[in-house]
This record gives C-alpha cells, structure tokens and sequence, in this order.
C-alpha cells in the first residue's frame, strides 16, 4: 500500500504541476506584465509618513533599550530582554538601507541623512556601502553572475564555504572598524590604498571576492 500510494501521489503532483503551467501560459496570453504592473503602480509610491514612523519607531525602540542594557546588571533577565528587544529593533531600522537603496536619485535626501546618523555611522554601514552595490544586483545581465556581490553559488561550492562565511561574519566589524578608524584616514595620503579600500572593503556583499566596479564609486 505505501508504495501503491507514493505512486498515486506522484502522478497527482504531475497531473497538479501540468494544470499549473497550462493556467499560467493562459493567464501570460490575456494578462501581460506591463498590465500586472499598471494595476498596482500606486503601490511602488513610496509614503513618506510610513517609512519616517516606522523607521523611527524602530530606531528608538533599539537605541533606548540598548541603553537600558548597558545600565542593568550584567547577565540578569532584564539586560537580556533588553538586548533581545534591542536587536530586533536595531535590526528592523538598518534593514531600510534595502529601501535607500531602491528611491529615485535625489528622493528622500533626509531619510536618508537621519538614517546615517541613527545607522549608518554607529554600525559603520553607511549607505554608498550598498546603494551602487545593490542596484548592479537588478540589473539582468549582471544577476547571479560573479560581478553579482550579493549572490554567491553555495550549493555548487559546498559545506566548506558556508562554514567560511558564517565565521567571517564575526570578523566583519573588527575589519570594518579598522577600515573607517585606520585605513581611511591612511588612504588620503596614498591613493593606492584609497582604491583598495574602494573596491575590495567597500561594498555590503556576501561573495568575499567581489570587486567593487570603478564606475560604483568615481560617479
């Protein structure tokens, strides 16, 4: 019986899957995606009232309970509900360098100040770090390609890689508070290490071996 019934499933999944593809050439042949986009244009309009409240909101949330972590006894209950709070909060408020990343040129120009200065600063992730970077990660011709940053092809390199990553994740900020603390400062007096530092320790990916393009960052 398992196996009568592992075969009457799998030619259920076929029998679903072939339904599927045929609605979804019908469905391409009468609804084009310029159609699907027309439909819902309002909604890729940004609203400022949302972003500032939720950002703010979030930003706030993190920094006061960051410092009433730093206040309470050290490894009690509250210091860890304080910084568990604190993380998400924190974490929520950077991740809207994603949205930064995705306005028009010239829009939101204070979001985007405030942001550097709740974030971007304190975490040493200002915006030029990913602005540049992410929209090469749209382009279709540059997509999942090794001049693709934010991609990176695990399952064809193994467990090794992912293993490398996860604990490179920890040398992260000790290596980015040595390139804006030391290295910067440096690089005003040697053009060489300014170019390093540009393409090599200047963009918020995660293939290690990217190499910022010239035209990210001279423009």
């Amino acid at each position: 019986m398992p196996r009568r019934g592992a075969k009457y499933l799998r030619i259920a999944q076929s029998l679903i899957a072939d339904g599927t593809h045929v609605l979804t050439e019908q469905v391409q042949e009468h609804f084009s995606i310029g159609q699907a986009r027309e439909r819902v244009k309002d909604l890729f309009r940004p609203n400022p009232i949302i972003y500032w409240l939720d950002f703010l909101l979030s930003a706030i949330l993190g920094w006061v309970n960051f410092c009433l972590a730093v206040s309470a006894q050290v490894g009690s209950f509250k210091q860890l509900l304080f910084v568990g709070i604190s993380c998400l909060g924190l974490y929520r408020a950077i991740l809207f360098v994603h949205e930064i990343a995705h306005f028009k040129k010239g829009a939101f120009k204070v979001f985007s100040w405030v942001w550097n200065l709740l974030c971007g600063f304190p975490f040493m992730i200002p915006v030029f770090l990913y602005h540049s970077v992410h929209f090469e990660h749209h382009k279709q011709n540059l997509y999942g390609t090794r001049k693709d940053g934010e991609y990176f092809p695990f399952a064809l390199k193994g467990r090794k890689w992912m293993i490398i990553h996860v604990l490179f994740s920890f040398l992260v900020p000790i290596l980015f508070l040595a390139r804006f603390s030391i290295l910067t400062p440096l690089s005003l007096m040697n053009i060489r290490l300014r170019n390093f530092l540009m393409v090599r320790m200047s963009a918020l990916v995660i293939d290690l071996d990217y190499q910022r393009p010239e035209s990210s960052w001279k423009n």
